[in-house]
């Protein structure tokens, strides 16, 4: 069933003038942009802000169902090269953005008969013309899949832990969360395989602190480093472009193309995002490409010399996480076979529920998902303790 509950009335009266109603028109892009439009032949100050007389030219009607859930409304207008341009069109920065739509009399805009609040789902142009599709929140509420710009809302978070647009939690190497742990790690490094493509155990001072066992459950591994061929300290103060080891006596150029990273200490992680591909090297000093986070480290550092793992640029989703014995497993198999010495950056892992944006991240602001959206499945969070 569907009903229009005097919305042919209002249509009909803003088309005659009898009652000198028009549309005033409010979207907010999810950059903070506000548009400010109305159909009526001249700008009108409704709440002390002005709505100019461009852009929109039509409006679908407005349409309620059953259970009052809002249909879809289109919206018709000109990409004018000034306020709708192109670029922002091709950038998707009118997805997701508010629309508040309100109709009231131009000659008394105190007198408001009908208020409207949408979001736009997909805008579609060709050439000058544009057309924008607007929906309510209840028909996001309910979906097999999607996200926050237009497609689904569901009672987990989908986004990706880290993206810098929708999750928005930093997960660098290093940063500390509320229960005082690094979100991510560089440098775990293989000491035993339990399993050649599928299940391994890290070496314990790569892996260093108090971490709850599943914190990396969810999470990935990505392959980096193979087993480093050389260790030593540095025996002068870095530069930003050199590394200097008084005690070595290297073949020029050996190194070229090999990354040279900052540990812990001796066997440890590696230290924040310290490490640098070696662009050339001579008997005793490394150079590489400009890194201001290398600089300024006193003799005694600890380094080491890593090429390229043979799983390198492979991201391993990982299935399971024991911390007691840094065993690890992944959900898939490794291309190639894992090498004792393999090392690569280890990132947390996010369910997508609730309370693990909370407890685990303190990033509720930003979850995804909706814990209270209607469900066939009334348990949203597994029982604690089951």
């Amino acid at each position: 069933m569907t009903t229009r509950p005097g919305i042919a009335t209002v249509d009909v009266l803003r088309k005659t003038r009898s009652k000198h109603l028009c549309h005033v028109i409010k979207i907010t892009r999810r950059d903070g942009f506000v548009l400010r439009v109305t159909d009526h032949d001249r700008t009108i100050t409704f709440d002390n802000e002005k709505y100019r007389p461009i852009i929109v030219g039509e409006l679908s009607a407005e349409r309620r169902e059953a259970a009052l859930r809002s249909g879809d409304q289109e919206a018709r207008g000109i990409v004018d090269g000034a306020i709708v341009t192109i670029p922002d069109l091709l950038g998707n920065l009118y997805r997701g953005a508010e629309v508040k739509d309100v109709i009231l009399d131009w000659s008394n805009p105190r007198h408001i008969p009908v208020r409207h609040r949408k979001w736009i789902r997909a805008v579609n142009w060709t050439g000058s013309q544009w057309v924008g599709v607007m929906e309510a929140r209840t028909q996001v509420l309910q979906r097999p899949a999607g996200g926050r710009f237009g497609g689904v809302f569901t009672q987990g978070c989908l986004y990706k832990l880290g993206d810098p647009l929708t999750c928005k939690r930093d997960i660098s190497i290093g940063v500390v969360g509320p229960q005082g742990l690094a979100f991510s790690g560089a440098g775990v490094k293989v000491q035993t395989i339990v399993d050649t493509l599928m299940k391994v155990e890290f070496y314990t001072a790569t892996l260093a602190g108090s971490i709850p066992d599943d914190f990396f459950r969810e999470g990935e591994f990505e392959w980096k480093w193979a087993l480093a061929v050389v260790t030593g300290t540095n025996t002068a103060t870095t530069t930003s472009t050199t590394l200097t080891d008084g005690t070595k006596t290297w073949t020029v150029n050996e190194h070229a193309g090999r990354d040279v990273r900052i540990l812990s200490a001796a066997g440890g992680f590696v230290s924040g995002t310290k490490w640098a591909r070696i662009v050339s090297n001579t008997s005793t000093v490394l150079t590489f490409a400009t890194q201001a986070n290398m600089s300024g480290l006193g003799a005694g550092t600890n380094y080491d010399i890593c090429g390229p793992s043979v799983n390198i640029g492979l991201i391993s989703p990982i299935a399971y996480y024991t911390h007691a014995t840094r065993y690890v497993e992944f959900l898939l198999p490794t291309t190639f076979p894992i090498v004792v010495g393999d090392s690569g950056i280890i990132r947390a892992g996010c369910d997508g529920l609730t309370g693990t944006c909370k407890e685990k991240f303190d990033n509720l602001l930003n979850h995804g998902g909706d814990p209270f959206a209607p469900s066939a499945n009334a348990i949203i969070e597994p029982i604690e303790g089951a």
